[in-house]
Order: structure tokens, then C-alpha cells, then sequence
């Protein structure tokens, strides 16, 4: 009797603070709606203070926010092109707290931007894509020979004696040096003009 005695009290003092262990934790749940009591779907849900938060993604507007430490809290709702509302809220351990918002519509004006070109965007005589190289950028490149430079060019792939340019053949790019063409026309090689 008293081993039965003994060992249930062993029993009772190992085991019993894992059934008595209380959560810290509370859960907070609610809605956030608009003016006409619609869900606002990408609401943002936020309890200040804390890197808890939600986006509401269920079309009547309810969401769930837990693990958040019993306390006071403020709770900002948010909307793209709504009112900011924020409500205080205290959260038990252990006990869902419910709190809804109704977001209300804001108007949202911005200054005017006016954008002016003051050139043509695209030229009526230019026949693809254009770049020049002056002097002073040749001489301060690290680089010898015509190969090496025009491969600095966005979209300029080295293949073999000649290149490819954004994705075209060789043959079908043409290189100059001051106003003289210096690609084979047949081959896309570098080399004397065909």
C-alpha cells in the first residue's frame, strides 16, 4: 500500500506541471469590412507593437491572428484607397477576442505630373539600334581592337570572327569604323567589307 502511495505521488509531482502549464498566448479574430459590409479582401490586420499581423484573404473579410502574448494592444486595420482605423483591444491567455473594423472610403489626390518629350522618341531614318563610341571612350577602355569594344554593347555576343546582336545572325549585323563598313557582307565575319 504505501509503494502504491509512494509511486503515485512520484506520478503526480513529475507530471503534474505539464497538466497545470497555463498559455501566454492569446488568439485575436474578427472582420474587416467595407461601408456597405462587404469583406475588404487585402486588408492589411496589424497589432501594434509586435511583428504579428494578417492580410485578409477570405472574401467576407474574416481573419485569425494568433500566438500574440496577453496583453493591451492597438489594432490597425488598412486598405489601399480606405481610412485607417485603429482600436485598442486586450487579449486574455488562452481566450479568442473578437474585433471588427468598418473601413470607411478615402478619396486619394495626388499632385499632377506633366512629362514633356522634347525630341521624337523614335527616328524615321534609323533602321535598328544605333551606338557610337567617340575617341576619349575607346582610348580609356582597358580594351584593344574593334572586337573587344563592341562587345562592351548591351546585347553584343562574341561568335567567332564576328557577333551576334540581340539574338540576330552574324551575317545579318554590320559594323562600321567612321563611316566604312569593316564586316563581310556575305559571312557577318570581321574583316575586309565584301
Amino acid at each position: 500500500m504505501n509503494k502504491k502511495i509512494l509511486l503515485l505521488s512520484v506520478f503526480v509531482s513529475l507530471f503534474f506541471p505539464l497538466f497545470s502549464y497555463a498559455s501566454i498566448y492569446g488568439v485575436l479574430q474578427g472582420k474587416v469590412v467595407d461601408s456597405e459590409g462587404k469583406g475588404v479582401i487585402g486588408a492589411t490586420v496589424l497589432v501594434r507593437g509586435t511583428t504579428r499581423g494578417v492580410n485578409v484573404r477570405d472574401k467576407n473579410g474574416e481573419f485569425t491572428i494568433t500566438n500574440i502574448v496577453a496583453g493591451e494592444y492597438e489594432i490597425e486595420f488598412r486598405a489601399v484607397g480606405k481610412r485607417s482605423v485603429i482600436k485598442k483591444v486586450r487579449l486574455s491567455a488562452d481566450e479568442t477576442t473578437d474585433v471588427s473594423a468598418v473601413l470607411e472610403d478615402e478619396a486619394v489626390m495626388k499632385e499632377t505630373v506633366v512629362i514633356t518629350a522634347e525630341r521624337q522618341l523614335v527616328s524615321k531614318d534609323a533602321i535598328g539600334k544605333q551606338t557610337t563610341f567617340v575617341g576619349d571612350e575607346i582610348t580609356s577602355t582597358s580594351r584593344e581592337g574593334i572586337n573587344s569594344i563592341v562587345s562592351l554593347s548591351a546585347g553584343v555576343r562574341d561568335a567567332n570572327n564576328g557577333f551576334n546582336i540581340r539574338g540576330a545572325r552574324t551575317s545579318e549585323t554590320q559594323i562600321r569604323v567612321d563611316g566604312m563598313d569593316i564586316t563581310n557582307r556575305f559571312t557577318g565575319d570581321m574583316g575586309l567589307g565584301g
